[in-house]
């Protein structure tokens, strides 16, 4: 009897752990039952918004995984011609005519990626070409879209890319905006512009920087097909005028690191409103911040292609020379400057930046007063005034421009 007992004592005790067993596995299974099921959900809810997304062929802003970087070494040469770009007679004459030999780095990458029509943010130095490289392709398209059936423009691009002929659907322009964050800038993107669509006289450009706010009527008298502007005067335009933007196909915002550090954040956000939702946008800036980050996600929908000179070529040592020279007082400073001019140490033109405006005027006096022309640059002076100043330089009238730090 007591081996019996024994026993059946055993058999409990292992059922109990048997069940324990089961129940530990069930908990287990329905666990991993749980998170399967969870796991399903998403994925479910993930194909059904890529499937709504192909059929309403809307692009979504995509995570960084729809970037395309492309890493541009500068001490590697470029080996194309502008002609390889298939670009239009007339306008490789005026190219011709500025000197330009071959495309920089830049122009070379950016130019054809601009052809097909993608979205582009371009970090390259100031002087690297990046100005031209969206500017060549956006007025050949405008050419190529205003003429397509026109005997004057008979290059093999044409046949590359299809564009809609706007002489057959009345549309009106602008079909390009170039915004950009001074007034001086938007008078030097306007002066290329012009210069590169003087052969071809039915393309009218406006600067709007330059209008009248309260007699800006050019946007509706000259129906402009490019359009330079900073974003307050922008705004100011559209909210005037209503939607004049329908026929915008492409936006670039030029130096877009500054546009937000300048206090233009609200502008560019409300200006986005006015223009289409498919257009292609190019970014240009010299820094990679977060306020290019900013503007990347209000006004790009779909792939970019990220295109940016390597850093560590940046300059090289070909182009910058650094020296650094300690002076004890005021006067040792004056004088080190004057002897570094009058033994012509310094050559060619030349920026002096100082620390404020009144180091500006009190450097300027200083040179005139041993014979030395220089120009001075600072923000208290009026609009007219350092667009005169910059232009003056340009001309070669001033080698030296003394320019403050302080915006």
């Amino acid at each position: 009897m007591v081996t019996k007992k024994k026993e059946m004592i055993k058999r409990n005790k292992l059922d109990e752990t048997t069940n324990l067993g089961r129940e530990d596995e069930s908990d287990e299974r329905g666990s991993i039952e749980k998170a399967a099921s969870n796991k399903c959900e998403e994925v479910t809810k993930s194909s059904l918004q890529k499937h709504k997304r192909k059929k309403s062929k809307q692009y979504v802003a995509q995570p960084s995984a729809c970037f395309e970087n492309v890493e541009l070494a500068t001490d590697v040469e470029s080996v194309m011609t502008f002609k390889d770009f298939g670009l239009d007679e007339q306008l490789l004459k005026v190219i011709g005519e500025f000197g330009w030999e071959r495309p920089t780095l830049i122009q070379s990458r950016m130019i054809p990626t601009a052809f097909e029509n993608k979205n582009i943010l371009a970090r390259a130095r100031t002087g690297s070409g990046k100005t031209a490289a969206f500017m060549l392709p956006l007025v050949q398209k405008v050419l190529q879209l205003k003429c397509v059936n026109s005997t004057e423009l008979n290059c093999s691009i044409f046949k590359q890319f299809s564009f809609q002929n706007s002489s057959s659907n009345g549309d009106a322009g602008p079909f390009a905006v170039f915004i950009v964050p001074s007034k001086e800038l938007a008078k030097q993107t306007y002066s290329l512009l012009c210069k590169l669509t003087e052969k071809f006289p039915f393309l009218m450009s406006l600067n709007f920087a330059e209008l009248n706010v309260n007699t800006d009527d050019g946007w509706l008298l000259k129906k402009p097909d490019f359009v330079v502007s900073t974003p307050g005067r922008l705004l100011h335009a559209l909210k005037k005028y209503g939607k004049p933007c329908e026929s915008v196909k492409h936006v670039v915002l030029d130096e877009a690191d500054l546009l937000l550090s300048f206090g233009y954040a609200e502008e560019m956000r409300l200006i986005k409103n006015f223009f289409p939702a498919h257009h292609q946008t190019i970014f240009t800036s010299a820094t990679m911040t977060e306020n290019v980050e900013a503007l990347k996600e209000l006004y790009v929908t779909g792939p970019i292609v990220l295109m940016k000179l390597k850093e560590g070529q940046l300059p090289s040592s070909k182009q910058l020379s650094q020296y650094h020279i300690s002076c004890q007082n005021e006067e040792e400073r004056f004088a080190i400057f004057l002897a570094l001019l009058k033994l012509k140490l310094i050559v060619g033109k030349s920026i002096i930046f100082v620390r404020d405006t009144d180091r500006c005027y009190q450097l300027g006096l200083f040179l005139q007063a041993f014979n030395i022309r220089s120009c001075i640059l600072n923000a208290q002076m009026p609009m007219n005034s350092r667009c005169h100043v910059v232009e003056q330089f340009n001309e070669g009238r001033y080698s030296y421009v003394i320019a403050s730090d302080i915006n």
